[in-house]
């Protein structure tokens, strides 16, 4: 059996006009889960990798990269055009590899914390999609060490106390955990994947575009191994339709 490892990041963004003209009513922000499968027999290849492009790039060993990174950190010190073949150059490590993109979104909510339980859902669906093939998973969640993000551990928790299903708790899962994404190389590609995706889901194109017709590509389509293909939606109506014409835009015409 084939291994997988899948490193995960909860993100949100703020909605822009473009979304709200797709779905009237939506609330503030999108939230959701995107994780990047790597093939177990390739991870350290991969992480060394990536490690070795983030030397190169000027980041000291604990200088994260992320998509909205704060003043004052490496990340934010780059000048545009470095930024920008950085992130296209983590592009080309996710092609090189072949890794995977999975997204879990569920919806436009003015209240976050309501819609926690069913983004949880939602990607419980995903890593039980992702087991589905002839393949072991495991997975990596960020835990900030500002405590701000708690995806990764509220997660962890419903797993284990509401999640009884047997069908969803994916038993071909062989692991999971939480760490500070600061000792992570892959944890910051998770994050850069997720928010870059969820920005260009609510219509914040200015500097998604750049990667995103690349990222939509590592989307798994439905198959046997990915039956319900590597994008899930809430379970709202106007709300699919509104995200999936936004995320079509992205992809490439045949």
């Amino acid at each position: 059996m084939e291994f997988n490892v899948l490193f995960v990041d909860d993100s949100k963004q703020k909605v822009s006009q473009r979304l709200r003209n797709l779905l009237p009513g939506a609330g503030d922000h999108l939230q959701g889960y995107g994780g990047i499968v790597c093939r177990g027999a390739l991870l350290p290849e991969i992480a060394w990798d990536l490690r070795e492009l983030c030397r190169t790039t000027g980041f000291g060993d604990f200088d994260e990269f992320k998509w909205s990174p704060k003043a004052g950190t490496t990340m934010h010190a780059l000048d545009a055009d470095l930024r920008q073949a950085f992130l296209a150059a983590v592009c080309d490590l996710f092609e090189r590899f072949e890794i995977q993109l999975l997204l879990s979104v569920s919806g436009a909510v003015a209240d976050l914390e309501e819609d926690r339980a069913s983004l949880h859902r939602f990607l419980t669906e995903s890593i039980s999609s992702a087991v589905s093939g002839d393949f072991g998973l495991s997975y990596v969640f960020d835990l900030p060490s500002n405590g701000y993000g708690k995806g990764g551990p509220q997660f962890l928790k419903y797993l284990s106390t509401t999640c009884a299903d047997p069908v969803h708790r994916a038993p071909r899962v062989a692991f999971e955990l939480c760490t500070d994404s600061t000792y992570s190389r892959l944890l910051q590609a998770a994050d850069f994947a997720t928010s870059c995706s969820l920005a260009y889901l609510v219509g914040d194109r200015r500097y998604s575009d750049l990667y995103m017709q690349r990222l939509v590509a590592l989307i798994p389509a439905p198959s046997a191994a990915w039956p319900a293909g590597g994008f899930w939606v809430g379970e709202d109506d106007a709300t699919k339709t509104a995200l999936l014409t936004s995320l079509g835009e992205a992809t490439p015409a045949p």
